[in-house]
């Protein structure tokens, strides 16, 4: 068997295959590592492609056969992943390519062997053995709103999207105080996988509808923003208990499900101004401590499951943003956060700044939302005109993205602005990046 083998051996040793097709006049890329074989299941593999060109022109990286364990950085010429348990065996003809233009060096073909680590394996007939670990599915997700019906889903499964991010309000899934209804999350849930996708279920806090999104018992603690909505207050013990009690269902209704990719807790900045805040009893402290006993709460709720923390702002004090990442990034929760806007300052000097602080440690996204399509309109603001894939390749050459949720609708859409339609060749010439 393959895998006792690898394990009595150690690590096998690639071979570099350097294919070329010189021109005259030309020298192809100098590759000087070869990537790894051998990974243990719950172990990170990793390999970043080191090469030069003689000429000194730039390089750019593709990758044929990837294993969908591993996710593949493009610019970087970087694979990483952990594989689980469903991932042990060969995964052959792997071949990185390293082209200078004109000229390409092939690494490989090369094969990873998963296997299992020292007692990590559980026998077939050991009543507590984990019956799934949760395979993460980075790429292009369609976001949807709650008013999206089964039709529409069907028709946004477009060439390059891995699922649907799908928002549910809190008041919908808990109707009464302890008493939840998941059956849309199930409808959508079997839809999903009945096609091949994944979902990630957005629970919303806070609302920009004028609709209070918490449920009744909990109108007290829900106060109106400054977006035409309603905002949970977070801080409030109270408020964190009972969101954390929903956390608690939803993960035991859902983690195990092969197609559920995981749960998504809404952006930091609560919306409200500082006379609200004031007359709330909020404290930057008190805010940061309960967004980490969320983020906890999420992740022991969803043990195998993808958990995304969307950041933004925290007012008074951005710079806890930093100690809850680091929370976040100590439990493999992903970071991310609303909107690609590429000149928006306060994004740029508050929260972009965490991309690059937490990449490598952490899983990151980004969402395309009304903001981002609208963002085209930067032209008349006397900087760069932004087109749809500028956008895409801000996201994911700047933000290091991961994952990329792509708005489907818009409440309203300007007539100067892009639309989901213009993203759908970006996503379907990118499904990987």
């Amino acid at each position: 068997m393959i895998i006792s083998k690898i394990v009595n051996k150690g690590v096998f040793t690639l071979m570099l295959l350097a294919s070329t097709a010189a021109l005259a006049g030309g020298k192809p890329p100098v590759v000087t590592n070869s990537p790894g074989n051998y990974v243990e299941v719950g172990s990170t593999y990793t390999y970043k492609v080191q090469a030069w060109d003689p000429e000194g022109d730039t390089l750019e990286f593709a990758i044929r056969n990837r294993p969908s364990w591993l996710w593949w950085k493009q610019d970087e010429g970087r694979l990483v992943g952990k594989p689980d348990s469903a991932d042990v065996g060969s995964h052959e003809q792997i071949r990185i390519l390293v082209s200078d233009g004109t000229n390409t060096t092939e690494i490989g073909p090369f094969t990873i062997d998963v296997a299992w680590g020292s007692g990590s394996k559980t026998t077939d007939n050991d009543e507590t053995s984990t019956t799934k670990w949760k395979q993460a599915r980075p790429g292009h997700y369609v976001s949807m709103n709650r008013y999206d019906n089964h039709t529409d889903m069907i028709q946004a499964i477009k060439p390059g999207m891995k699922g649907f991010q799908i928002r549910y309000t809190w008041r919908s899934l808990e109707p009464w105080q302890g008493g939840y209804d998941f059956s849309e999350i199930r409808k959508d849930l079997d839809l999903a996988a009945s096609r091949g996708m994944q979902l990630v279920v957005f629970v919303e806090d806070k609302s920009f509808n004028g609709k209070y999104p918490t449920p009744a018992y909990l109108k007290h603690m829900t106060v109106e923003n400054r977006n035409r909505g309603y905002t949970a207050l977070r801080w409030k013990p109270w408020v964190v208990t009972r969101f954390n009690a929903l956390l608690a269902a939803l993960g035991k209704e859902f983690d195990s499900h092969p197609a559920f990719e995981g749960v998504a807790i809404q952006e930091s900045s609560p919306s409200l101004s500082d006379y609200v805040l004031n007359q709330n009893g909020y404290s930057p402290w008190n805010y940061r401590n309960a967004l980490i006993e969320m983020i906890r709460a999420a992740r022991k709720s969803f043990p195998q499951s993808q958990v995304f923390w969307y950041m933004n702002f925290l007012p008074r004090n951005q710079d806890y943003i930093a100690d809850i990442a680091n929370v976040a990034a100590n439990l493999d929760v992903a970071m991310g956060g609303p909107d690609v806007l590429p000149d928006s300052k306060p994004l740029k000097e508050l929260a972009y700044p965490f991309y690059d602080q937490f990449r490598g440690r952490m899983t990151l996204f980004n969402s395309m939302q009304y903001h981002s399509y609208a963002h085209k309109r930067a032209a008349e603001w006397g900087s760069k005109y932004w087109k749809m894939n500028d956008l895409f390749v801000y996201a994911r050459d700047e933000l290091h993205v991961d994952y990329l949720f792509w708005n489907r609708k818009t409440w309203k859409q300007p007539a100067d602005s892009y639309n989901w339609w213009d993203a759908l060749p970006v996503i379907e010439n990118n499904a990987w990046f």
